[in-house]
């Protein structure tokens, strides 16, 4: 007599912290809906760019890919954004805990409205996801896979191939020849560029390509022609830029932590947006710069704690809230 094996149930079981993350996230993302994310130029631009995409753009050619299929299955921008950025509010919150082992980086995340990316800036936010995906992967020594995870982050926004920089740094900063190099590199660059001349021929040489990605580098290389107009950096460029010095300090002789690559790098980007505050300068760097702020904060009342200055960890926890709270809200709720 044939014996038919016991069917077995499907467990539909969630974890208490997968559901927690589950609900917090749904949460947010009501939220980002809640407040007016209209106020951005960068919103209407990205949905005007939705309606009339038609072919790949293979510069970016993840996001154009994407784009292209959400136009397919789905008739109404705004269920695909909402859908979007609750996958990618999922995915940050996850792996800032990944990252970080606690819950104060979500509140510090939280905190300074970095969540709005997931609507106004969506495609920067969605690279981004696969950025610490990378990071993380490095930090448990999967250098290969981290690879092509930011490969996969500047195939969705091409500004993330500067996160490569980190990966360079970490292995010059070992070679002294290797550093001396990239300074060299770095002085033959600006010097360069300080002749407008020379800027004009390369672009006209970039542009000889005819490709998309060649039109936008060239395109990248006429706002250095506008170097010169400089304006005040906004308030929140001084107040992470401090944040990101105080934690250089605190934990520049303490080599095993591996995030420290995070929050030096993003010092890095707020050098030159002080140095020379344009448009393009701002506009390219600004949102990389800021997006490791609450990783920072966590490393600087981290770093208290194991010195066993309790008091001190919690009053500059509250102080980074309510600093967070006034310095990134200003234009939130017109």
């Amino acid at each position: 007599m044939m014996q038919f094996a016991p069917s077995r149930k499907l467990n539909f079981n969630m974890s208490p912290n997968k559901l927690k993350l589950l609900l917090n996230t749904l949460a947010l993302t009501i939220l980002v809906y809640s407040i007016n994310i209209y106020f951005s130029p960068d919103f209407s631009t990205y949905h005007s760019n939705w309606q009339y995409f038609t072919s790949l753009d293979y510069s970016e050619l993840l996001w154009s890919v994407l784009t292209l299929l959400s136009k397919f299955l789905f008739s109404n921008y705004y269920i695909y954004l909402f859908l979007l950025s609750f996958i990618v509010l999922y995915y940050k919150l996850k792996y800032l805990k990944l990252l970080t082992k606690s819950d104060l980086v979500i509140i510090f995340y939280i905190s300074s409205f970095l969540f709005l990316h997931e609507a106004i800036q969506i495609r920067l936010a969605l690279g981004l996801i696969f950025v610490l995906k990378s990071f993380k992967l490095r930090f448990d020594g999967r250098i290969y896979k981290s690879f092509v995870y930011l490969t996969i982050a500047s195939l969705i926004h091409l500004s993330l191939l500067f996160y490569f920089v980190v990966l360079i740094l970490r292995l010059v900063t070992n070679n002294k020849f290797a550093l001396f190099l990239l300074f060299s590199l770095i002085a033959i660059f600006y010097s360069f560029i300080s002749y407008l001349d020379n800027i004009e021929l390369l672009m006209g040489y970039i542009s000889e390509g005819g490709e998309d990605w060649s039109l936008k580098l060239a395109n990248y290389l006429y706002e250095f022609l506008e170097i010169g107009t400089v304006k005040t950096p906004p308030l929140q460029l001084y107040y992470v830029s401090i944040v990101y010095f105080t934690n250089l300090v605190f934990n520049f002789k303490d080599k095993n932590e591996k995030l420290n690559e995070l929050s030096n790098f993003s010092l890095i980007l707020a050098f030159p947006l002080l140095l020379i505050p344009n448009d393009t300068m701002t506009s390219r760097f600004l949102e990389l710069c800021f997006y490791f702020l609450p990783i920072v904060q966590f490393q600087i009342v981290s770093k208290l704690t194991k010195l066993r200055l309790s008091v001190v960890s919690f009053s500059v926890s509250l102080i980074f809230i309510l600093l967070n709270l006034k310095i990134f809200t200003n234009q939130l709720f017109l």
